[in-house]
C-alpha cells in the first residue's frame, strides 16, 4: 500500500493547495454475481496549505468501508492533534436505491481554540472551550433526520478592544428532525451577571426559520476604557435569519458608565507596507488563477437582514466621566432598521453634572446623548454655564467618547487663553503671573487630552 501526495489534487482545488499523503487499498472477492468489496484509507499530515490556514492542527484520517450482501458500512476516524477527534459511522443496509435508510453517527471532542485561532488572528476576537458531539441522522437517504446533540462546555468569548468577555458558556444543541434545538446555552459576565439563550433553527426550511430567545440578567458583557454597563434583557428572533427576521424587545440599563480618556497620544505611529505572511509583496505578478476575483475574495460577509424593534430604557445612573466631567444622564432610546444598518431615535438627557477645571466647578445646565443612523456610538452634548465678573463664559463637550471636543466661548467674545483666564482667576490674562500662566496650559492640557504622548488613561 503505497503512499502518494495529496499536492497533487492541488491543480483541481487551487483555493485549498492540500498538504499531506494519503495510502489506500481495495479488496474485491466472491462471485462475479454478488462481490465483495473492502477498502481501506490512510491519510497522515493533511491540511489546507492556502495561506488563510496557517495554524491549523494537521489532521490524520483512518477509514474502512465495505459492500456485503448489498449492505454498504462506512467507519472514519479523524484526529485533528491537539483540537480533537472525530469518529464516523454510517450505514446503508439496502443498497444506495430510493429505499435506502441510512443511519450514521458522529462522535467525538474538540477543542475549539485550535479550530478558530487562525481565522480570528487577526482581529481582537478569542474563543475557547470544548464541544462534545453525538449527532445521528437517520431515514431515507434522500432526506434523514437530524437526531443526537452537541455540548458545550467551558467556553469563553473576549474582544479586548471592546472589554467584551463572556465566560462560564455552557449548554446543549439537540437535532430533532430538521430543527437544531437550543435546549440550553448559558454563560457568566463580569461581576457574576448572566445571559441564557432558548429556541430552535429549522434548517430544512428555506430561509433558516428561527424562533431564538435571549435573557441577561445583572449582566456586564462589556468592561473597557470607554464603556461599561449592568443590564437586563429580554430579547426574541423571530422569522427567517437569512430572510426578514425581527429581533425586537427591550434591554434596561441599571447602570452604565462612558469614560472619557483623561489622554490621548500627542502622535500615533503609522504601520506602513505591512502584508499577510504568505503573500506576494506589492507589484508582484500572479498567476490567472491567483488574481483577484469575485470567487476568492476576502472581503467580510454581510450581516443577515434582520430587522430591529429593540427598546433601550435608562431610568437614570447613566455617567459620563473624565477630563474634569463629571455627569448623570436617563432616558430611553429605540433601535430600528437593521443589524446592519441601525436606526436609533432618542437619547438620553442631563439629570445632574458638573465640570472641573483646576479648582474652577462649572455646573452643566444642558446635556444629551444621541447616537447617529447606522452607528451606536455615543454623542455627546454638554454645556456648562460660568459668570466671571461682566463676563458670560460658556463651555461645551461635544463628539465621541474617543474623540471628544471641549470649547469655550463667551460674551462678549474673548481669545480661549484670554476665557480661561478669566474663568479661573477672573483676571484677564495681562494681570496674571507666569505660575497662573503654566496653569492655564495645564488646563488646556487636561481639557484637549494632550498628555505628551501618553496612552489613555485606564
Amino acid at each position: 500500500m503505497s503512499s502518494i501526495s495529496v499536492a497533487l489534487a492541488g491543480r483541481f482545488l487551487p483555493d485549498l493547495s492540500p498538504i499531506g499523503t494519503v495510502a489506500g487499498e481495495v479488496r474485491v472477492t466472491g462471485l462475479a454475481s454478488g462481490p465483495e468489496l473492502r477498502a481501506t484509507l490512510r491519510g497522515s499530515g493533511l491540511r489546507p496549505g492556502a495561506s488563510w490556514s496557517n495554524g491549523l492542527p494537521s489532521l490524520n484520517l483512518r477509514a474502512e468501508a465495505s459492500w456485503v450482501s448489498g449492505a454498504a458500512r462506512l467507519r472514519a476516524e479523524l484526529e485533528a492533534g491537539r483540537a480533537g477527534r472525530l469518529t464516523l459511522t454510517a450505514t446503508l443496509p439496502q443498497g444506495f436505491g430510493n429505499t435506502a435508510q441510512l443511519e450514521a453517527g458522529l462522535e467525538g471532542s474538540l477543542a475549539l481554540q485550535p479550530l478558530a485561532a487562525p481565522f480570528l488572528a487577526a482581529g481582537a476576537n478569542r474563543v475557547t472551550g470544548r464541544l462534545q458531539l453525538a449527532l445521528r441522522a437517520s431515514g431515507p437517504l434522500s432526506a434523514p433526520e437530524l437526531g443526537g446533540r452537541a455540548t458545550l462546555s467551558g467556553g469563553e468569548y473576549r474582544n479586548p478592544v471592546y472589554g467584551v468577555r463572556v465566560r462560564d458558556i455552557s449548554g446543549t444543541i439537540v437535532g430533532e428532525g430538521t430543527r437544531l434545538v437550543v435546549e440550553r446555552l448559558g454563560a457568566r459576565t463580569v461581576g457574576g451577571g448572566t445571559i441564557a439563550l432558548r429556541g430552535d433553527v429549522d434548517f430544512g426550511v428555506d430561509g433558516l426559520p428561527a424562533d431564538l430567545t435571549l435573557t441577561a440578567r445583572n449582566a456586564r458583557p462589556a468592561v473597557s476604557d470607554l464603556v461599561t454597563a449592568t443590564v437586563d434583557a429580554g430579547l426574541r428572533l423571530v422569522g427567517p435569519l437569512l430572510g426578514n427576521g425581527l429581533l425586537s424587545g427591550q434591554v434596561r440599563v441599571q447602570r452604565a458608565e462612558v469614560r472619557i480618556p483623561q489622554s490621548i497620544p500627542s502622535s500615533v505611529p503609522v504601520l506602513e507596507n505591512v502584508r499577510v505572511r504568505g503573500t506576494p509583496p506589492p507589484g508582484a505578478i500572479l498567476p490567472p488563477s491567483a488574481q483577484p476575483n469575485a470567487s476568492n475574495s476576502a472581503a467580510p460577509a454581510d450581516l443577515p437582514p434582520i430587522r430591529l424593534e429593540v427598546a433601550i430604557m435608562v431610568p437614570g445612573q447613566i455617567f459620563v466621566r473624565g477630563r474634569g466631567v463629571d455627569a448623570e444622564l436617563g432616558g430611553g432610546l429605540r433601535i430600528g432598521g437593521t443589524l446592519a444598518e441601525p436606526v436609533p431615535q432618542g437619547g438620553f438627557d442631563l439629570r445632574r453634572g458638573t465640570l472641573s477645571v483646576l479648582a474652577r466647578r462649572l455646573t452643566f445646565d444642558r446635556g444629551r446623548i444621541d447616537f447617529a443612523n447606522g452607528t451606536l456610538m455615543p454623542r455627546l452634548d454638554l454645556t456648562a454655564r460660568s459668570q466671571a465678573g461682566s463676563t458670560s463664559i460658556i463651555v461645551a463637550v461635544q463628539g465621541t467618547p474617543t474623540k471628544p471636543e471641549i470649547t469655550f466661548s463667551s460674551s462678549p467674545e474673548l481669545p480661549q487663553d484670554e476665557i480661561l483666564a478669566r474663568l479661573l482667576f477672573d483676571r484677564s490674562t495681562d494681570r496674571l503671573s507666569p505660575f497662573e500662566i503654566a496653569q492655564i496650559a495645564a488646563a488646556v492640557a487636561q481639557l484637549t487630552g494632550i498628555g505628551g504622548g501618553r496612552g489613555a488613561a485606564p
